[in-house]
């Protein structure tokens, strides 16, 4: 199937998401795809929502919420074992464009298999509100994602340090040499991580201009200082540091980490936030990754609760 693109997708309940993903990649121009949705033991009644809804999508239902990684990694395998070469992740609150999968094949045929590919991530309500690209910082040696598109507006690729989960184009070659997406980081990090590991394996990573998707961002997560997020980011990054950094780079982001937790204290952080910061640390010390603990998901529930309004 080299000219299919098998997207893989990810629903935890929003199975109402989930369908306005369908439509947009029902608008596909110049390019034949079929989905896979992984629906990730949704507690909902996503499952019978997304049930035989047509020919172009594969459901599989996976008994246990393994996270966006282990999520992924389902539907990368399925996709792979139908026979398919190219393999776009693209978030379920990432809406294509109708050219984007024809502009991200045409990239394919002129980059050869061996470059990853990202579309530039598009905010929905504010075209300067996501993606572009990113850098290596130079102390911790994390990527820093650029605040505006730094590439010149005629040109067709840009270099990027890693390329954003929400719409990763991969070939089955990068599979098959630098294997699948790490487990133990459940959610955040993992997309980094597999790019940089793509990266060392001789794989350039590149943002296809031309290419686009609208990216709402952070619809299970939350605020970035949210409980979930600040539990995942603090432990995620200490592994990632620790399996990409020097030994300097890993020690600053031990001091990164540290600041973290200090600086929650005396922000408007949501409740609790600062705990989940903390208890991601020593998680990555006892070497506790995958799922985080109900505790974290009980301080994220009330934290929403809070804001919500009335």
């Amino acid at each position: 199937m080299t000219d299919f693109v098998a997207v893989v997708t990810i629903n935890w309940n929003r199975w109402r998401m989930t369908l306005d993903c369908v439509e947009a990649l029902r608008a596909t121009r110049g390019a034949a795809w079929h989905l896979y949705i992984v629906d990730n033991a949704s507690s909902d009644d996503s499952v019978d929502r997304l049930r035989g809804i047509g020919g172009d999508v594969t459901l599989i239902e996976n008994p246990v919420n393994e996270g966006w990684t282990g999520g992924n990694n389902r539907g990368i395998e399925a996709a792979l074992a139908d026979g398919h070469d190219h393999v776009f992740i693209l978030n379920n609150d990432a809406l294509v464009e109708p050219d984007t999968l024809a502009t991200l094949l045409k990239a394919r045929g002129e980059t050869g298999t061996d470059a990853v590919l990202g579309p530039l991530q598009i905010g929905v309500d504010d075209p300067e509100a996501d993606f572009f690209g990113a850098y290596r910082h130079e102390r911790t040696g994390m990527p820093v994602q650029y605040r505006k598109n730094p590439a010149p507006s005629d040109s067709t690729y840009a270099k990027t340090y890693t390329v954003k989960g929400a719409a990763i184009f991969a070939h089955r070659r990068h599979f098959d040499r630098v294997g699948l997406l790490d487990e133990r980081f459940y959610l955040n990090c993992d997309d980094t991580d597999w790019c940089l590991r793509a990266a060392a394996a001789g794989f350039p990573l590149l943002m296809v201009q031309p290419s686009s998707v609208r990216h709402i961002g952070s619809a299970s997560l939350g605020d970035y200082m949210a409980p979930l997020q600040t539990y995942f980011r603090t432990r995620n990054r200490l592994l990632l540091a620790e399996k990409h950094g020097t030994r300097r780079e890993r020690l600053r982001q031990w001091r990164s980490t540290v600041r973290q937790v200090i600086d929650l204290a005396g922000q408007s952080a949501p409740k609790n936030s600062r705990a989940a910061a903390r208890l991601g640390a020593l998680h990555y010390l006892v070497r506790r990754f995958g799922d985080c603990p109900d505790i974290v998901r009980k301080w994220h529930a009330e934290a929403r609760a809070q804001i919500r309004p009335s």
